[in-house]
């Protein structure tokens, strides 16, 4: 660990420190604490150097808008009376063996998701990205780029419609895609759908899935073809019990007092952890649900989701369906392959990018990696976040700014690299984003823009050093 206030040589570490996520010692958060200003205002710089924004998040992120994180939300009495945890509840046997546990823990998440509104972050972080990463150079390069492998991906595969949410087999699909991403990507682990809120869908991967889509949940399911919730729909779930019967009773979602705590406006409200069937609204009741999808539905809705009854059942073969989600154990969940697609494009479509940039002696293309809320008990966003920093560092100038609470350091030991760098943040996402958020407004300037003496945007100086060894804790360059 390097700093410019403090060294640790990596002997003074256990030797798996680095290899996986691991919490920072005390010196090292004492560091990092010392830190945040210089590297929130590094972060902001990068922002706005930055020719290609990969954003990734995790539940943390979430957690900013009063919904249930991975340690907390089967942390409720139903559950611990069966001696339940999250990783025994989030399984897709209980379908065959419970539907109504099935149907209660996963029709309390859809409501929970559904109603709670998505945090202020959401907001500054498209702000970003349409200021900086839509209608740029490389951004329209990228999409060309995205359109000619497009084609000739589709001329060469039957198994993938590249316009739709799912794979071929059907004219159902759960959403039409239109347009291709820029320079700007989502890859997040959260299933609640709000990305969808602020974000187009050709620029969004969820790798576990989302709520609002539906699969067959048959043993072998009957098909790959996946389906939409009905914009207007929400299970009746007895929250003492955490169980959902299998006919609806009309009213609608909670059937306990603990409702109250969903409902916002209690004392509780502000004071409890936020748990399945139970979280908080600080932003209030969600104002404007998956308005970047279209709004049309099939038939294939109306034929799962039936009047009065709240178990979806398979449209196409009358089987229990289930939400398109990765559960634990899970060997039947159907990927959005289209979807994964278009992200492994993207990611191609950058190295492209950045070698012409080579080819023809330009300044290397700059890349800036911010991954939000992303913990250690299922770390696939981390392990994506570095992994395409570490794809893109090669031809392309990599800033990953990394912000977590609890395990904002690389999880990696990296040799020395000329243009990778990370910047830790250990703080919660929202906070995170509004001292980024300031810090880009004061390098901005009163006009929105900083300007050199040609006129043109100048860059505005680092203040945080370059990751020169395998350090793991950025110090700020104060010369």
């Amino acid at each position: 660990i390097q700093a410019t206030s403090c060294r640790v040589t990596h002997e003074q570490k256990p030797v798996s420190m680095g290899l996986g996520p691991s919490r920072p010692s005390a010196e090292e958060l004492e560091t990092l604490e010392a830190q945040l200003d210089a590297n929130c205002r590094a972060a902001a710089d990068a922002l706005r150097q930055a020719d290609v924004f990969l954003l990734c998040t995790g539940a943390g992120f979430s957690a900013d808008s009063g919904l249930a994180v991975y340690k907390d939300i089967a942390e409720v009495v139903a559950y611990q009376d069966l001696g339940l945890r999250y990783h025994d509840i989030c399984r897709p046997e209980w379908l065959k063996h419970d539907p109504e546990m099935f149907y209660g823990f996963w029709g309390a998440c859809y409501n929970d998701y559904r109603d709670t509104e998505p945090h202020m972050g959401y907001e500054l972080l498209r702000s970003w990205r349409d200021a900086r990463f839509a209608a740029t150079r490389t951004a329209r390069i990228m999409r060309d780029a995205l359109r000619g492998a497009e084609a000739i991906a589709a001329e060469e595969s039957a198994n993938v419609d590249f316009v739709s949410g799912g794979s071929t087999g059907s004219g159902s699909w759960p959403y039409a895609i239109k347009g291709h991403a820029g320079a700007f990507f989502l890859y997040t682990s959260n299933v609640d759908a709000h990305s969808f809120d602020f974000f187009e869908p050709c620029e969004v991967r969820e790798c576990h899935g989302n709520t609002e889509v539906w699969q067959c949940g048959a043993d072998t399911p009957c098909c790959r073809r996946t389906w939409r919730a009905p914009r207007r729909f929400s299970f009746d779930v007895e929250t003492s019990t955490m169980r959902a019967p299998q006919m609806a009773w009309g009213s609608g979602r909670y059937s306990s007092a603990e409702a109250n705590v969903n409902g916002g406006g209690s004392e509780r409200e502000d004071t409890c952890t936020a748990r399945v069937g139970m979280v908080h609204k600080p932003f209030g009741r969600r104002k404007a649900p998956l308005s970047k999808l279209p709004l049309e539905e099939g038939d294939e809705v109306s034929k799962s989701f039936r009047k009065d009854h709240n178990w979806p059942i398979c449209p196409f073969c009358g089987a229990a369906a289930r939400p398109a989600v990765l559960m634990f154990s899970d060997l039947q969940w159907i990927n959005d392959v289209a979807q994964e697609w278009r992200w492994q494009a993207w990611k191609a479509a950058v190295g492209d990018v950045a070698r012409s940039r080579q080819g023809f002696r330009q300044k290397l293309l700059k890349v800036v990696v911010l991954e939000i809320g992303c913990g250690a008990n299922v770390p696939t966003v981390r392990h994506a976040a570095e992994g395409a920093a570490l794809e893109f560092k090669d031809y392309a100038d990599v800033t990953v700014v990394r912000i977590n609470p609890d395990f904002p350091l690389p999880d990696r030991l990296y040799p020395p690299i000329p243009h990778l760098r990370h910047l830790a943040l250990p703080m919660g996402g929202l906070e995170a984003l509004r001292r980024i958020s300031d810090q880009y407004q004061s390098l901005a300037g009163p006009s929105g823009s900083r300007k050199g003496p040609n006129g043109k945007d100048a860059a505005p100086r680092h203040e945080a050093s370059r990751s020169r060894s395998r350090s793991r804790v950025r110090g700020p360059n104060l010369d």
